[in-house]
């Protein structure tokens, strides 16, 4: 059944009869707004005779109408219906994919903090690497210059006839400066909304928030941090939301001078805090032993589970 939103924005650039208009969707395969953001403008250009800069117009009303999603009322049924359509995403650790219903869920942001060296990036590296498992694509965003090609690989186990294909679902971004991570977010005129809409990433990491935020730490410089960071998340929230998508966000942590209590206290900007569904966080528990704790969540108690840092990723 095509939305009727699909319909009316269509028939903003096309006198044609909406009855009509919805048939020739339907034949190409597009039902929701979703769909339709994502479209190519050659499809939409060659399925309705018109040029391609039309295309493109229709395109963008349905982006932007896409990102307002989640701005709607919706009733609770509305929501129930929503559950139905969560999807997840398995970490590969099996006592952490149980504990969380098989993995982590879509259509919100994910944080995890913890100190140097714990696995943040191999935790992130290794959820993107399920997701090119499980044919879906991954847009990964790079602030330390830590990700490394070679370990997707190993991790995710890929063969060599599997390489181009997965290549093809994989785009990496290194952005170390954080007015440039802002204007890559910038809902008008930031690379991320092309390229969001055009990839269709079931996962979107940046890996982390924290690094290109450190010249920020005076006083003075915070409210401007915090008004950064809160766009740079509200834009990938949007399209989480809008697409069904899992945001992965790391942070960085300080040593907790309190001496109850874990050794590290997390840094996370406050607006992450607020914004992440979900947050956990990893530390050490030997050489190569890992313990990721579940910290927050609206539908879960916390719980703790044991992994190890090995060749195939993090196994627990």
């Amino acid at each position: 059944m095509v939305e009727e939103d699909v319909v009316e924005i269509t028939s903003r650039y096309l006198r044609r009869d909406p009855d009509k208009i919805a048939e020739i969707y339907k034949a190409i395969g597009i039902e929701t707004l979703s769909d339709l953001a994502a479209t190519d403008p050659a499809t939409i250009s060659d399925a309705f005779g018109v040029k391609e800069s039309t295309a493109k117009k229709i395109i963008a009303d349905a982006r932007e109408e896409a990102s307002k999603g989640i701005m709607e009322a919706k009733t609770l049924a509305d929501l129930l219906e929503e559950e139905k359509k969560r999807d997840v995403i398995p970490t590969g650790i099996q006592g952490f994919d149980e504990r969380m219903g098989g993995g982590l869920p879509t259509g919100v942001i994910v944080g995890m903090y913890g100190p140097p060296g714990a696995g943040k990036s191999q935790f992130a590296t290794q959820v993107a690497a399920h997701a090119l498992k499980e044919g879906e694509s991954v847009l990964y965003i790079d602030t330390e210059n830590a990700f490394r090609p070679q370990r997707l690989l190993e991790i995710g186990g890929f063969k060599k006839d599997e390489l181009k294909e997965v290549s093809d679902r994989f785009v990496l971004r290194r952005i170390i400066d954080a007015a440039a991570l802002r204007q890559y977010f910038d809902e008008k005129e930031g690379e991320f909304i092309s390229e969001a809409y055009e990839l269709t990433p079931k996962v979107v990491v940046i890996d982390s928030i924290s690094q290109p935020f450190r010249p920020y730490s005076a006083r003075d410089k915070l409210p401007e941090r915090s008004r950064m960071i809160a766009h740079i998340l509200n834009t990938l929230l949007k399209y989480c939301t809008a697409y069904n998508a899992l945001g992965m966000v790391t942070t960085h942590v300080q040593a907790n001078p309190d001496a109850w209590g874990k050794r590290w206290q997390d840094v996370a900007p406050t607006v992450l805090k607020h914004i992440a569904t979900y947050r956990f966080s990893i530390d050490y528990k030997g050489r190569t032993e890992r313990v990721i704790t579940l910290e927050d969540a609206p539908d879960k108690p916390p719980f703790e589970v044991q992994v190890e840092l090995t060749d195939r990723g993090l196994v627990g």
